[in-house]
């Protein structure tokens, strides 16, 4: 997650570890929860492509689970 630009590590942040709904991630930084969702996407997608190149894959996907 480190390699994650700020935008998309914040709002990683806010909607798996603080456990915020889209809504209230959307009041706190003023941007629209469409955009939030899409951020959560594209961040996800990065942090499995990074994954696949250190052959992490499996790890990721667990990861994935425990945070659903």
């Amino acid at each position: 997650m480190n390699n994650l630009d700020d935008k998309y590590r914040k709002i990683l942040d806010m909607r798996y570890f603080q456990e915020l709904s889209i809504q209230e991630i959307s009041q706190i930084t003023g941007l629209a929860p469409k955009r939030i969702s899409e951020r959560i996407h594209y961040a996800l997608k990065l942090m499995k492509s990074e994954c696949k190149k250190f052959n992490l894959f499996s790890i990721f996907n667990l990861l994935m689970l425990l945070i659903k």
